[in-house]
């Protein structure tokens, strides 16, 4: 039997609102297909350019123009034997160096700008 489910989501990040915001708007939309024991997702998420006048070291958020970083992901689940796959490929804007978190040396700090990707698998089995 196949399902077929779509999400999407909007998110708008205040940080110490009344003295120069540091704001930023993102979005994203995941869709998942579920065929017998094995499930597909596939998702966008994207973080608009940041405004205001705090530093990314303190805040995460990557301000001005070329600060927008776009994230797809693709995974695969298979319930019968616990498998999992993921694909991440990260695009940074020119000014922008989010990292992909948990997946070592996928991108250093400090390249802004630079795209990054990794490839992550898992297996359990109980014995």
């Amino acid at each position: 039997m196949e399902r077929f489910s779509i999400a999407s989501f909007t998110q708008n990040h205040q940080h110490n609102p009344g003295k120069r915001a540091l704001s930023q708007q993102g979005y994203g939309i995941i869709g998942k297909l579920y065929q017998g024991a094995t499930s597909f997702e596939l998702g966008y998420y994207h973080a608009g350019a940041g405004s205001g006048d705090q530093t990314p070291v303190f805040s995460g958020v990557f301000i001005g123009d070329g600060s927008a970083s776009g994230l797809t992901s693709l995974d695969a689940l298979s319930k019968q034997t616990d498998l999992w796959v993921q694909a991440l490929y990260l695009r940074n804007g020119s000014r922008a160096d989010y990292v992909l978190g948990g997946f070592g040396k996928a991108g250093g700090t400090g390249n802004p700008g630079q795209a990054r990707q990794a490839l992550a698998m898992g297996i359990k089995y109980d014995f």
